[in-house]
C-alpha cells in the first residue's frame, strides 16, 4: 500500500481548487489530520480558494483560524482567497474585517486584495467605503488596475455621487488605464446626473 505524503495531498487539493470541489477540499484537510500529516500553507490556501469558489465564506474564515491554531504562516494569498470568498458571498463587512486582520498580521495587501474588496463594496452599494479603499491604495502606492477603477466608478455612480465618479475618472486617465465601454457608460450617466442637479 502506497502512503501518501503532504505533496500528494497538495496535488489533490490543487485539483479540488481548480474544479471548485470545496467539499472534497475540506475532506482532504480532515483526512490529513487523521493520518497525522501536517498540512502546510499551500494546503490551506488551496482549501480556502476552493471554499470561496463555492461561496462558502464562513468555511474560508474557519480555515484561516485553523491556520493560526496550527502556527502556520498566513500570507497575502491566504487573505486574498478569504476576502474573495466574502466578496462572492456579498459579505463586505467580513471582507473589510479581513483587511484589518491582514494589517495586524503585518501582511502587505496587493492590488488583487483591493480589487476583491472593491467588488464586495460595489455589490452592496457601499460607495463611500469603495472611495476610501481607492484612497488607501494610493497611500500604499498601489495603482488601481482597470478592474479596480471600473468598480470604484460603478460604486460611486450607484450612490449617485457623480462628483466622485468624475474624480475617479481623472485618476484613471492619469494612471493611463484604458476605459472600456462599461466605464464610459457609467461616466456618461454621471455627467447626466451632474447636469440635471445643476440645471433642473
Amino acid at each position: 500500500q502506497v502512503e501518501l505524503d503532504v505533496t500528494s495531498y497538495n496535488a489533490a487539493m490543487s485539483v479540488c481548487e481548480r474544479s471548485d470541489e470545496w467539499q472534497r477540499a475540506l475532506c482532504l484537510v480532515r483526512k490529513m489530520r487523521q493520518v497525522a500529516l501536517e498540512a502546510d500553507t499551500f494546503t490551506y490556501n488551496s482549501a480556502i480558494s476552493a471554499c470561496g469558489a463555492g461561496q462558502r465564506w464562513i468555511d474560508s474564515v474557519y480555515m484561516l483560524a485553523d491556520m493560526r491554531q496550527q502556527c502556520l504562516e498566513l500570507d497575502v494569498v491566504s487573505f486574498n482567497s478569504a476576502i474573495s470568498a466574502c466578496e462572492k458571498s456579498h459579505r463586505w463587512q467580513g471582507a473589510l474585517h479581513l483587511l484589518s486582520d491582514l494589517s495586524r498580521q503585518r501582511v502587505e495587501p496587493t492590488a488583487v486584495t483591493y480589487s476583491a474588496l472593491l467588488s464586495a463594496c460595489d455589490k452592496s452599494e457601499q460607495w463611500q467605503r469603495a472611495v476610501h479603499l481607492l484612497r488607501d491604495m494610493r497611500v500604499r502606492h498601489l495603482e488601481p488596475d482597470e478592474v479596480a477603477s471600473s468598480i470604484g466608478i460603478s460604486a460611486c455612480d450607484k450612490g449617485e455621487h457623480w462628483e466622485q465618479v468624475l474624480c475617479l475618472l481623472v485618476d484613471t486617465v492619469l494612471c493611463r488605464r484604458a476605459r472600456d465601454a462599461a466605464v464610459e457608460k457609467v461616466v456618461i450617466s454621471a455627467f447626466d446626473k451632474g447636469f440635471q442637479e445643476r440645471f433642473v
